[in-house]
């Protein structure tokens, strides 16, 4: 189990084994928040909250008890809020904040559906 926790005075990131037994263990160099695991189990990607807002990446042994050390993905202009990754690890969406006065851009996706079809092959 991924989750983040303020319990140090700042959010991090850990893991721990669910059901037990077996120790957490802080995923996180310099805080993070939202865990996502990537759908294969290979990696966990989280947000860096740092003042240069990062989106980061931890890559796990398959038996998770080798954990590289976190390396950065890439930037991000505001605050994740949530998100997810998916499979493979090569597409990301976020839920990120906006500042106020700030004109959000926005892109529409169209024929989105075609893209799942071809993930499955």
């Amino acid at each position: 189990m991924a989750y983040a926790s303020d319990e140090t005075g700042r959010y991090e990131v850990y893991l721990q084994p669910y059901p037990g037994p077996g120790e957490k263990r802080r995923v996180s160099l310099s805080g993070g928040r939202g865990p996502r695991w990537r759908g294969d189990g290979k990696e966990i990607i989280y947000a860096d909250l740092n003042a240069e807002p990062t989106v980061m990446s931890v890559s796990l042994s398959p038996k998770v008890e080798v954990l590289d050390a976190p390396r950065a993905l890439f930037r991000v202009e505001s605050v994740v809020r949530d998100g997810d990754v998916t499979k493979d690890g090569q597409r990301f969406v976020f839920n990120c904040d906006v500042a106020a006065g700030d004109s959000p851009l926005v892109n529409v996706v169209v024929n989105w559906t075609s893209a799942l079809r071809s993930e499955e092959r």
